[in-house]
């Protein structure tokens, strides 16, 4: 299968590589779920990984047609951008291993970007992404890789629908355990001792942008003249969020967070669950990582008050607090053209 072939190296200033010439993928399966860390095969969203260059791969993907997480929006008419976001991890994944990366080592994400996000993507049946996809190594030791960036351009057809950036870090995984806080058991706090929770605090689905109420991430919401915040506390019963055990809580869950409690502060100008309905689609986001957010304290998230235009005029901040430190922040600019209010 193509994903394990290397094919002749070029580099990545060589004319003859285009980023737009993707139809040679295959879009008929999934790559194996570790390539891209995965247990769950139907979270795999990447079907193909060929390495063209010494710094450089191109890789399929398929949005998928229905799914219990990236498809419950109230919102029907527009392209989830932590969908994408979710794609873009697994192809930066994808693409270091397939740069000779050990499959024994953790990417500890530090900061992404995701601009140039398509809204008006036809949904509804399965669409094929070509990503052209780059890693350049920032930090190494004793001549191993340690640190990089993987940017990437997202495609179908011939039509870019995002463009995607992220930093962090290579650690094994003894390294990763030296990272890591411990109980006083010695033994790492992880997500596969929790139980799940109806919290009875959560905040309404359609105040969110959800319908189901598994999707909802945030409870204790709280309001005054300056901020609306909430703390983060998902469900431990949905498995996209929580395909295997985790000691943190993970970037994609803190970044949901992030735009559940910017989707409620939008809403909350206006006065019917109906209203809900035209919620704009996101057009920028990034976000960056100090700390984990660790699942034995309350994580917090806030974000200031705003007017409607705030949110599309530039990125609105958002930051996340635990034990009263920023540990990330996130921002997020709705797109005015998805507007339909």
């Amino acid at each position: 299968m193509s994903f394990f072939l290397t094919e002749s190296l070029q580099s990545k200033t060589d004319s003859s590589v285009s980023t737009r010439k993707l139809s040679s993928l295959s879009f008929d399966r999934t790559v194996p779920r570790n390539l891209v860390h995965r247990r769950s095969v139907g979270e795999v969203f990447l079907t193909d990984a060929r390495r063209i260059a010494a710094d450089r791969v191109q890789i399929g993907a398929q949005l998928p047609t229905s799914h219990t997480y990236f498809h419950d929006h109230t919102n029907l008419n527009s392209l989830d951008p932590l969908l994408l976001m979710e794609i873009c991890r697994q192809a930066n994944i994808a693409t270091a291993h397939m740069l000779e990366v050990s499959y024994d080592t953790t990417l500890i994400s530090q900061d992404f970007c995701m601009a140039d996000i398509s809204i008006d993507v036809p949904l509804g049946h399965p669409l094929d992404v070509g990503i052209d996809s780059i890693f350049e190594w920032t930090k190494f030791r004793r001549g191993i890789p340690r640190a990089g960036e993987c940017r990437q351009e997202l495609y179908i057809k011939d039509r870019l629908i995002c463009r995607y950036s992220g930093k962090g870090i290579l650690v094994s995984s003894t390294e990763l355990d030296n990272l890591r806080s411990y109980d006083e058991s010695g033994v790492i706090k992880s997500t596969e001792s929790l139980v799940d929770v109806a919290y009875p605090d959560a905040i309404p689905p359609y105040m969110v942008g959800r319908t189901n109420p598994l999707n909802v991430v945030l409870t204790d919401l709280s309001k005054n003249s300056d901020k609306i915040s909430a703390t983060i506390s998902p469900r431990m019963a949905n498995l996209a969020l929580f395909d295997h055990n985790y000691d943190h809580f993970t970037m994609q869950i803190v970044t949901e967070a992030c735009r559940q409690i910017a989707t409620f502060a939008f809403l909350d100008h206006h006065s019917s669950i109906e209203d809900s309905c035209v919620l704009p689609s996101i057009g920028y986001i990034s976000g960056h990582f100090n700390r984990f957010a660790e699942i034995s304290s309350v994580v917090r998230v806030s974000i200031p008050r705003l007017s409607v235009e705030d949110f599309y005029h530039s990125p609105v901040s958002i930051q996340v607090t635990q034990s009263d430190q920023i540990i990330s922040t996130v921002a997020i600019q709705y797109s005015r053209g998805a507007d339909k209010a």
